[in-house]
């Protein structure tokens, strides 16, 4: 492979050289591609190469972390890549359209003569998150949920922003358990012993018996 060219880069008053050549052994390619690091300079003011026959091709003007596709007499395409990130329910320009699913999508544009700009869009479509919170109360409770207090079946949903930026649905369920006849009647003696014992609690005299009925048997054995 004949590929001789010397590339020559311009910024911030600075001049960075490199070489490329086909090859420097049999059966063997060295890459095409030339590397400039350019520090703290965000455009480099201009990039030419100059062929193995004197021909010279020169861009100006070119920002930092951009790929130059430059051919001998050729267009020369000037390679952009884009990192973008949308929400499920949104959509991006890129491609020629309007786009919801994730992938790679190229847009190509004249900038000038003999001169293409290629966007490479890399698209990212994150997921709404949903988040499900699923409480049970039994009869006569109370549930307290974004400073509301809840006492029947409900369910509800809100919406927060994620930390991806999008948003979030918060499904808020609750669930009523309801009490039985007997066990309602049990929890209604023990609340009516727990009165008895408390009021009656300060006579230390007495030893204290109930029955099923909560009535206060006296043993004044004192």
């Amino acid at each position: 492979m004949d590929l001789e060219a010397v590339l020559e880069v311009y910024a911030g008053g600075r001049k960075f050289i490199r070489e490329i050549d086909g090859g420097s052994s049999h059966a063997s390619q060295n890459t095409s591609i030339a590397h400039f690091g350019l520090a703290n300079y965000a455009i480099a003011d201009s990039v030419s190469v100059i062929w193995l026959g004197g021909a010279k091709q020169t861009v100006k003007h070119i920002r930092a972390n951009s790929f130059l596709k430059i051919i001998e007499g050729g267009n020369t395409q000037l390679l952009t890549e884009f990192h973008s990130a949308i929400c499920a329910d949104d959509s991006f320009y890129a491609g020629g359209a309007y786009q919801t699913t994730q992938g790679i999508y190229r847009d190509t544009n004249s900038v000038a003569l003999n001169i293409d700009s290629i966007a490479i869009t890399h698209l990212t479509v994150n997921p709404i998150p949903h988040t499900l919170h699923y409480n049970e109360i039994c009869q006569g409770d109370s549930f307290l949920y974004n400073g509301i207090s809840y006492y029947n079946d409900t369910t509800r949903q809100d919406t927060s922003v994620s930390s991806q930026g999008c948003d979030s649905i918060v499904i808020f369920t609750l669930h009523l358990t309801p009490i039985s006849c007997d066990l309602r009647k049990s929890e209604n003696l023990r609340r009516r012993q727990f009165l008895c014992k408390r009021k009656l609690a300060s006579n230390f005299r007495h030893v204290l018996r109930y029955n099923s009925r909560c009535t206060l048997q006296q043993d004044y054995s004192h």
